[in-house]
C-alpha cells in the first residue's frame, strides 16, 4: 500500500475535522479547545 502525505487545502476542512473528532471521541474525549481548532484549520494556534 502507498501512502501520500499531501499539505492541507481548504477543501479538506471537513475531512479534516471529521477525521480527527472521531479519533477522539474513540481513544480520549473532544474538548472545547479541540472544537475550535478542528473547526478553523485554517487559522494559526500558538
Amino acid at each position: 500500500m502507498k501512502i501520500n502525505i499531501i499539505s492541507f487545502e481548504i477543501e479538506y476542512a471537513s475531512n479534516f475535522y471529521s477525521l480527527n473528532i472521531e479519533w477522539l471521541q474513540t481513544f480520549f474525549c473532544v474538548e472545547p479547545y479541540d472544537e475550535e481548532v478542528f473547526s478553523k484549520p485554517e487559522k494559526k494556534y500558538n
